[in-house]
């Protein structure tokens, strides 16, 4: 029985700092519900013909359009100032930080969406470990709290 007790109490523990991580991982949500700047509808192509939505694409993508961004960006700035013009300051509508802002913004989606899954996995295995004896003590405390704020 001492064994049971043991493990309860640990299982006890880890559902206590999983539930911190949960609390400082709603804390770092902020940044992956953000509105979009942008429309996040980019074209790889001068001619436009291959948009691509920045708020659906993964992690490498979001990498390839910076990366593509910047690029334009400091071609832009080197032939206005061979050309001896002013820059252009947007590309496809937007700034060039507008569009970092974006893909700052999709990677914190991406990430938040890998480490909420995580999250739940890791809640369900502890949940799957919770002793009988555990479970009905959970749902006595959670039944008293309903009630005393009735």
């Amino acid at each position: 029985m001492e064994a049971v007790k043991t493990m309860d109490d640990t299982i006890l523990e880890l559902m206590e700092k999983l539930k911190e991580k949960k609390s400082e991982f709603e804390k770092v949500q902020s940044n992956a519900t953000k509105s979009w700047v942008t429309n996040c509808s980019y074209s790889f192509k001068p001619d436009g013909t291959d948009k691509k939505n920045l708020a659906v694409m993964n992690e490498q993508e979001v990498i390839q359009l910076t990366a593509d961004v910047m690029k334009t960006s400091g071609y832009l700035t080197m032939a206005a100032y061979e050309l001896n013009v002013d820059t252009p300051e947007k590309i496809q509508g937007y700034t060039r930080d507008q569009w970092i802002t974006d893909c700052k913004k999709r990677i914190a989606v991406i990430g938040f969406n890998s480490k909420k899954k995580e999250l739940e996995e890791m809640e369900q295995m502890l949940n799957n470990l919770v002793s009988p004896e555990l479970q009905r003590k959970m749902a006595l405390e959670e039944l008293t709290k309903k009630i005393s704020k009735l």
